[in-house]
């Protein structure tokens, strides 16, 4: 069937759909899929879904190793931002300045904190 058609045969999708499911589960933080002991019931007829893909990882070979994911951490947590607010210029009331001046001690406190070699450009299409 898979030379004629491509198509793999049903039940072996299945399998490899409901092992990736085992595994993302297995990633998360809940201990009942890490910890949980398979034990024989009474009176059950098929497996349940923790005991066909401890079968299917059985008859595939294949280790039980899962690397955790990435934990989320804080940009802030990684990267030192140097954050200043002042102003190179002491002004004492804005509210009697008019803003085209104050225009100018903002742009000098940029250039002198920040240089242009450490600024990050981003261009967009114009859009």
């Amino acid at each position: 069937m898979l030379l004629l058609t491509r198509d793999k045969p049903f039940q072996d999708t299945m399998e490899m759909k409901t092992f990736i499911l085992f595994e993302k589960l297995m990633l998360v933080e809940d201990f009942y899929w890490k910890d949980h002991v398979v034990t024989a019931r009474q009176l059950k007829t098929q497996y349940g879904f923790i005991q066909k893909v401890l079968n299917i990882k059985n008859d595939l070979v294949i280790l039980g190793d899962i690397q955790p994911l990435l934990t989320i951490r804080n940009p802030l947590e990684v990267i030192n931002v140097n954050l200043r607010l002042d102003l190179v210029e002491t002004i004492y009331k804005k509210r009697h300045v008019a803003p085209s001046v104050l225009k100018y001690p903002t742009l000098e406190t940029i250039t002198a904190r920040y240089p242009t070699t450490d600024w990050l450009h981003i261009f967009t299409e114009g859009s």
